[in-house]
């Protein structure tokens, strides 16, 4: 058992994955010490009660130009250069940059164990080349953490190599644990604060502003649709872009949108956990046909609030089902028109199939869950 570990944290600190991971590890085990570097050029909000530093001065990625790269090798050195050597028992990388690997054998100088956590799109959504960079961050680290199983085969088919230091743990999720103070509350009508009549179905197209969402051709799907327009009175759509919102793509969004036939909501404002809870409980369907996944924390915080669940039939989630989670699936964004309608006209039948995801969900992914193997990991 480990005992006073002087814990750093790397990684975005405006994340909510990255401040309830810290608090949840202080939570079960309160004589660590931990310490968190933000890389975002975003100050956090001090409100969090743990201790976080900068690397990068404010507004740094605001106006990205040639030489912002070379700045940010040179300040991301910089700081961690400043840290003792030997100064951390344990160093986590929380989503990892494949530049990260440049400073593999300076993070190690710094600590006794260097674990990098893969999230999802930092593994899913670059190039081979900069695959084989990340060989050179493994080289020095300890353990080597995939935030879910889909990741970790990606990864051990990918490099091979490495799979003795390969683990996958889930990440928890803090809006479930809102969602279930709501729900033990009997207090879960929150449609009005979005804009949602309490009369209407209300339907989540995507969970972000990025492109990898595909709103674009939902949007074209939806309006082109004349059988849908049947059930204009009785949906509502939302879009959710609070966060990976570009401005270009934003106006594209609002343009697509102009003459869309339906209610809608727009949200792009930040949102914490508890605002985040009370949108998963004013969905009705959730709606994911993203490019790519690996079990995002919506989709978890979606089965937990028992919205009915529309997948991509290409994303690898056959694992779900193997965990007993049930969901509907299409093959092709232009099919999305059609299984709406059926949503809507067996609306009843599959609210009821859709609530056994709830206790199964919690199991998997909640932090009151998931921590412990963290911790496993951690102490090995």
């Amino acid at each position: 058992m480990m005992n006073n570990k002087k814990i750093l944290i790397l990684g975005n600190a405006n994340s909510p994955f990255v401040i309830h991971f810290a608090k949840w590890l202080l939570r079960k085990r309160p004589d660590f010490k931990i310490d968190i570097l933000n890389t975002s050029d975003i100050i956090p909000n001090k409100d969090s009660g743990l201790t976080i530093n900068q690397i990068f001065p404010k507004n740094h990625f605001k106006n990205p130009t040639k030489l912002t790269g070379l700045k940010s090798l040179y300040y991301f050195r910089k700081k961690i250069a400043s840290i003792e050597n030997k100064e951390y028992d344990i160093i986590i990388l929380h989503y990892i940059n494949p530049w990260y690997a440049v400073f593999g054998k300076l993070l190690k100088s710094k600590t006794k164990k260097l674990i990098p956590v893969f999230w999802g799109s930092d593994l899913n959504r670059i190039s081979k080349n900069k695959k084989n960079r990340l060989k050179k961050l493994f080289k020095y680290s300890n353990q080597i953490i995939l935030g879910s199983p889909f990741l970790l085969k990606k990864i051990s088919n990918e490099l091979p190599e490495f799979k003795e230091q390969y683990n996958m743990c889930y990440f928890g999720s803090e809006p479930i644990e809102s969602i279930k103070r709501f729900i033990d509350n009997n207090n879960i009508n929150f449609k009005s604060y979005f804009g949602i009549s309490d009369d209407k179905i209300s339907i989540a197209l995507g969970y972000n502003g990025g492109r990898a969402q595909q709103h674009i051709l939902m949007i074209e799907n939806i309006k082109k649709s004349k059988n849908l327009l049947e059930y204009k009175d009785r949906i509502h759509f939302v879009f959710s872009l609070t966060y990976g919102l570009t401005s270009d793509y934003k106006k594209e969004i609002i343009s697509k949108l102009n003459n869309f036939p339906y209610t809608y909501t727009i949200l792009t404002e930040f949102m914490d956990e508890t605002k985040t809870a009370k949108l998963r409980l004013s969905t009705d369907i959730f709606v994911n046909l993203q490019v790519t996944d690996s079990f995002n924390g919506t989709l978890r915080e979606s089965f937990y609030a028992n919205n009915i669940i529309i997948n991509g039939k290409w994303l690898p989630y056959k694992i779900l089902k193997d965990y007993g989670l049930y969901f509907i699936e299409i093959a092709d964004i232009n099919e999305l028109d059609k299984k709406i309608i059926y949503c809507i006209s067996n609306y009843e039948d599959e609210k009821n199939r859709h609530k056994k995801n709830k206790k199964i969900i919690y199991n998997i992914a909640s932090w009151d869950k998931t921590i412990d193997s963290w911790l496993k990991i951690i102490e090995k």
